[in-house]
This record gives structure tokens, C-alpha cells and sequence, in this order.
């Protein structure tokens, strides 16, 4: 092969042989033959030389030919220049005998302008991902069904796309990202969103509800005719029409959440098939119940999976209606053989600290990302609202109320559909989830919180968890010392005002638990008012650094905190930076319902909060307060009656009469409570 000329650094011709051929390795003459028009010329003898009708051509060297003779293998373009388009200014046409190579000039040569690494890693993303193949498509199934369309065969073997290339140490050094002054924040490397969140369909809470709904019935529908006719319900069932089923189905389970449908189903599914392997009809017996109980204990099973069948088997019983089931659920051996013989320590969420909250802050007014920034106000909000996940992502509408200079001081979400909505008192009514605007640090986070757009798709709460992770640790990956989880929002601000020195009666509330508070909760309008002044004290208590929730209970408290600052009275500011108001209660604001009321009825307990009143009310007409001495439970009497209560216990050595007015300390029977509203 004859020598190639290139265009010097002064304009003439000058051999490139020798000592220049050696600046371009193999790999870099390969890329600028095929870059070269010339390859796709031939030579002089057209029968010998033309690819086209070579015996070993590959068809696939012409579209690589092809590609890089446009493609711009050099950082500066116009840099590279084939000999034969060199020669043809000059000196005509090249009287090369096999395919020219294109070449740079030595100086572009020296100063490394080919970007060999770009070229490869823009001609491995251009060639085509491999297709499909179906299990025809290979093995002894081809050589009945036939393989691929003789088209896709017309070159003989298939053309697989290779590896991608391994560059050198040199070319694989990493970029440094230049860090701002400051804090870390946000996730570092890539962005939060397309790690955390899964690619799921696209579907509204409602619609995601809907669907999950359906699946659930349609499995039980499945599962409900199996069983004999013979039990009254499963006769019911048989009797109807196949299209007709699904509704009576749906009227026996539809009021039931779809993950409780489907954990049932999945526990009561396993005795099933165990029924039936031995050919027998469910619900089988007691025997036979007990027998399958133990071999799950044998197989290694957690007590969680044999407690979660004996739910599915009261379940059944009660919501479908089967009591052939009762000797079952009822079984004492089988209820024993669902206990943990060894301890272990409860596994929860933690709680989110004060610094990971101020980060969460940090992110939400300063991450150049928005999804973060949406991700860490969500938080905040589910946080500080005390909701669980999965119902602050029911929201059905968002309310800001604002005060009188315009700015947000509360953000409430209506949430209709929550675990606690089958409780009486919440039929037909919203859950207000409520937040404060101001938190551990200062600065009006809802403001922010609000610029964002609403999405379409909720994150579900495993997506939630990971995202929490990133943006706090920057890794999904759980740790053992912080179980941070979505759950995580839920105890946060419970945690922090149970370490505050908040009663059992205010957690109650401000986790939105019902309890007995049902003449509150039906005329007090607002019920959350009272939980959100003890929460704004516990939050400004925080800012001001005199109380702080992560130390141990020796340095909680930075200077010794009175009984009055538990103390909520109901004239105090709802502000947070609002003093403490010192005037006594009148009677006049603090009457009950009752109708009647004294000095010592109406005037608060020293050191409880002014709502306690509502909690436990006076004893009826003709009835006193028994309270358990170590358990504080209140039970009531008849007067007169000295053996037993009202709900039918007898009355025990550790029970006494109660003389004075309830405090928040005690509860009251259900059965009493009942008997009292009656």
C-alpha cells in the first residue's frame, strides 16, 4: 500500500509514514477507514476488492461505513480530511491500490483531537436493541412452529449488539461537580425522583381504589364458590345467576378497605387449598384447623401468619356470616399455637429528628429540584398534620387559612376515606388534617409548600419511604439505628409532645383517635383546636431551643419547665409566638352541656388541660364512679347496688367509690359509657 499524504501545517504535501503512522493505533485506523469515502469506492479490480461481492461480506460493515463516514469522530469540526479528498485540490485523482485511510495532520494529531471514546459510545447507542423472541421462536419449538420470517434471516446469522466498550483509565476519570458552600442539600448524584419513584400506572387515588377494590371481590367471588352449598351464605350465592353474584358479593365485602380484603383472603386461601388437598369441605374442623396451625409453626412461619389466620377465620365468620366457623375461632389449643414462643422486640418507624426535619426545610426553599421541593413539603405537611400517608394522599381538596395579613398560618386537608372512618362518630364527616405554618424553624413553609402543582398519580407509601431516604441519607437502603420510614410522619409530632409532657387524652386527639370523646367531637365545631395550641407550644418551644425532643429525658428541658406549661387554657392565642395567658377562666365561659353547673364543675383542674371536662362527664342521676385504684378505670353504679357494676362486672377489692370530679388520668368502661349515653 502506497504511502498517504496529508496537508501539513504549512500548506504542502508531506509524506505521513514512519514515525506518524504510530500515533494512530489500530482501533484509530479502523475508525478512519471506515470514515473514508474510499472504503466504499473498491479498487481496480471491482471482482476482487468490492465488499458487495465478497464471499465473507457482512452487510452490517456497510451501514457502519455509511455512519461514520457522516458522523464527526473529532472535537473540532473540519479537523479531519481523508487523503483522497486532500489529494483532489491538489494533485488529482489517488492512485491508491487498496482502501485509503483518512488522517489528520500531525499537529491535530498531537494534540489528541480525535475523541475515539465519543465515536464508540455514539456508534454502541446507535446500533438497534435486540427484539423480543418467543419461546416458538427457539429450541425444539422452531422446529415445529417454524422460526422468524425468512426476511429476517436473509444474512444468516443474527446480529447481536456487543458490550459496551471499555474505555481507559485516562477516559473513565470523573467529572467533579463543583460543591456550593453550605449544607448538603437534597439528594447527591442524579435526581431523587427517577430513583424513588416506580414506573406504575397512572391512575388517581379513586380510580387506583376502584380498581384494587375489584380484584379484591373478584378473587373472593372466586373463592366463595368453591365452598359447600351447605353453608347458608355460599347457598345464597349458588343460587344467583353468574352476572348476579358479583353484587351480592360486593353488598357481603364492599365496605371493607381492598388491602384488608386481599390480606384476608390470601390467610383464609392457604386453609382452603389444605382442605382440599385432603378432600375435605371447608370450613373442615377444629381437628384438622389445629393440624394446619402447627404445620405452619413447623414450616417456620411467623406468629404473624398464624395470628393473621385466626383475624381471616373471625372475619369470615362475622362479616360473611358462617358460624360453622366459631369452633374454630374460639379454639384455645389453636389460639396458643399462634403465640411467639421467643421474644422479639417490636420493630417501629422512627421518628424524624429535629435536624432531619430543618433539612426537609433546607430542601423545600433551597434544592434546585422540584421534584424535591414538592417531595420535602409533602413530608412537612404529613408531618406536621400527624397523618398517615396513605390517608393525607386521600385529600380530596386543600384549604388555606390565612391570617390577617395575608399570609398562610394553617394548611388543612379534607380526607373522607381514612382508617378510622367506620368509627361512629366519624360517619359522615371529614378528617381535618391540619398543619401549622410555622415548624421547628422558623420561615412560613406552606407559602412555598403551595407554588407546587398537584399530580395525578399518589405516591404510594414504599415509594414515599425510599424518597424520604434519599433526600435525608441519600440512599434508599433502610438503617438499622433510623427505621425511617412513611410511617415516620405519622409519630413524629405525637412523639415530641408525649415528650413534652402532654396527657394521654391530648395524644389521643392529636393522632385524631376517637376514644370517648363523642360529645366533643359532635358539637365542639373544631375540635382540633385544643391539640393544635399544644402543638404550636411544643413546636415554639423547640425554636427557642428550651426544649429538645432527640436527647435522652435528662437534657429535654434546658431550664426547669413549670406545670403551667402543659397547662392549655381556652382563651390562649392560637399564635405560637403568642405569651401564655395567665387570666382565671369565668363560669360563664366554661358551662358545660349539662345545663347546670358550679364553682367546682366549671373552673378547670389545676395543672390539666381545660378540656378535660369533656372528656369524662358527671356520673348520671341515681349512678356513681367506681375507679380500679391501679388501673383507672371508671366503672359505673346503681346506687344501692354493691355486688356489681352496670356492665355486669363485680365490683373487686382494688375498686373504690370516686368522690371527686374525674380527671384526664382516667377512662371509662365502653359498656358503662353505653349504658350512660342510653
Amino acid at each position: 500500500m502506497s504511502d498517504q499524504l496529508s496537508e501539513g501545517d504549512g500548506g504542502s504535501d508531506r509524506p505521513v509514514g514512519g514515525e506518524q503512522e504510530e500515533l494512530l493505533s489500530p482501533f484509530e485506523a479502523h475508525l478512519d477507514s471506515l470514515a473514508s469515502h474510499d472504503f466504499l469506492r473498491g479498487s481496480e479490480d471491482g471482482r476482487q476488492q468490492s465488499p458487495f461481492r465478497s464471499a465473507s461480506f457482512d452487510p452490517s460493515e456497510l451501514e457502519e461505513a455509511q455512519w461514520y463516514s457522516n458522523a464527526n469522530v473529532s472535537e473540532r469540526a473540519g479537523s479531519i480530511r481523508s487523503f483522497s479528498a486532500a489529494a483532489a485540490d491538489r494533485s488529482g485523482p489517488s492512485h491508491s491500490c487498496g482502501p485509503s485511510f483518512a488522517t489528520v495532520s500531525g499537529a491535530a494529531l498531537s494534540a489528541g483531537s480525535i475523541n475515539v471514546s465519543a465515536a464508540v459510545a455514539a456508534a454502541h447507542q446507535s446500533l438497534p436493541a435486540p427484539g423480543i423472541r418467543f419461546f416458538w421462536e427457539s429450541g425444539f419449538w422452531s422446529q415445529i412452529f417454524g422460526g422468524r420470517d425468512d426476511a429476517a434471516n436473509l444474512y444468516g446469522a443474527d446480529f447481536k449488539r456487543p458490550e459496551a466498550p471499555v474505555l481507559g483509565e485516562a477516559e473513565l476519570q470523573p467529572r467533579k461537580v463543583p460543591r456550593q458552600s453550605g449544607p448538603s442539600v437534597g439528594a447527591v448524584g442524579g435526581s431523587s425522583f427517577l430513583n424513588a419513584v416506580r414506573d406504575r400506572e397512572v391512575l388517581s387515588w379513586k380510580q387506583k381504589r376502584d380498581k384494587e377494590r375489584d380484584e379484591a371481590l373478584s378473587l373472593w367471588e372466586s373463592l366463595l364458590v368453591t365452598w359447600p352449598e351447605r353453608i347458608t351464605v355460599i347457598g345464597q350465592i349458588l343460587v344467583l345467576e353468574p352476572q348476579v353474584r358479583r353484587g351480592m358479593v360486593e353488598d357481603l365485602l364492599g365496605g371493607k378497605a381492598p388491602a384488608t380484603l386481599r390480606k384476608r383472603y390470601r390467610s383464609v386461601l392457604g386453609y382452603a387449598l389444605f382442605l382440599r388437598n385432603r378432600r375435605v369441605d371447608f370450613p373442615g374442623s377444629e381437628e384438622l384447623f389445629y393440624a394446619y396451625m402447627c404445620m405452619l409453626r413447623e414450616e417456620g412461619k411467623p406468629s404473624s401468619t398464624r395470628k393473621s389466620l385466626l383475624e381471616a377465620i373471625t372475619f369470615c365468620r362475622f362479616v360473611l356470616g358462617i358460624p360453622e366457623l366459631a369452633s374454630l375461632g374460639e379454639s384455645k389449643r389453636c389460639h396458643g399455637s399462634a403465640r411467639a414462643r421467643d421474644f422479639k422486640p417490636r420493630v417501629q418507624a422512627s421518628p424524624f429528628t429535629v435536624e432531619e426535619l430543618s433539612k426537609l426545610h433546607r430542601i423545600l426553599f433551597e434544592d434546585p429540584e422540584p421534584w424535591n421541593q414538592l417531595m420535602a413539603g409533602s413530608l412537612l405537611f404529613c408531618v406536621y398534620s400527624r397523618a398517615r400517608w396513605e390517608d393525607l394522599e386521600h385529600a380530596d381538596r386543600l384549604i388555606i387559612d390565612r391570617a390577617d395579613d395575608g399570609m398562610a398560618a394553617y394548611i388543612e386537608a379534607s380526607v373522607g376515606v381514612h382508617k378510622t372512618m367506620g368509627a361512629k362518630i366519624m360517619k359522615g364527616q371529614l378528617l381535618p388534617l391540619v398543619a401549622p405554618a410555622v415548624g421547628v424553624v422558623d420561615g412560613n413553609w406552606i407559602e412555598q409548600y403551595v407554588k407546587g402543582m398537584p399530580t395525578i398519580r399518589s405516591l404510594d407509601s414504599d415509594e414515599a419511604g425510599d424518597w424520604a431516604r434519599l433526600l435525608l441519607f441519600g440512599s434508599k437502603e433502610v438503617r438499622p439505628e433510623r427505621r425511617v420510614s412513611s410511617h415516620s410522619c405519622k409519630c413524629t409530632c405525637i412523639s415530641f409532645a408525649t415528650k413534652f409532657g402532654a396527657s394521654p387524652e391530648e395524644l389521643l386527639l392529636l393522632g385524631y383517635h376517637t376514644g370517648d370523646f363523642k360529645m366533643p367531637l359532635t358539637y365542639g365545631r373544631d375540635s382540633a383546636a385544643p391539640t393544635l395550641i399544644l402543638l404550636n407550644r411544643v413546636l415554639l418551644a423547640i425554636r427557642q431551643g428550651t426544649f429538645k425532643p432527640d436527647c435522652t429525658r435528662s437534657g429535654r428541658f434546658v431550664k426547669p419547665c413549670s406545670g403551667a406549661v402543659v397547662e392549655i387554657k381556652d382563651e390562649d392565642s392560637v399564635l405560637p409566638e403568642a405569651e401564655p395567658c395567665e387570666e382565671p377562666v369565668s363560669s360563664e365561659a366554661a358551662t358545660t352541656g349539662s345545663g347546670s353547673s358550679s364553682e367546682s364543675s366549671s373552673a378547670p383542674v389545676q395543672g390539666k388541660p381545660s378540656f378535660a371536662r369533656w372528656v369524662i362527664p358527671d356520673p348520671p342521676e341515681g349512678m356513681s364512679y367506681f375507679e380500679h385504684t391501679r388501673l383507672k378505670t371508671l366503672h359505673l353504679v346503681q346506687d344501692g347496688h354493691t355486688r356489681s357494676f352496670a356492665c355486669g362486672r363485680s365490683i373487686g377489692p382494688l375498686h373504690r367509690k370516686l368522690t371527686d370530679r374525674p380527671g384526664p388520668v382516667y377512662t371509662r368502661c365502653r359498656m358503662c359509657a353505653k349504658i350512660a349515653e342510653a
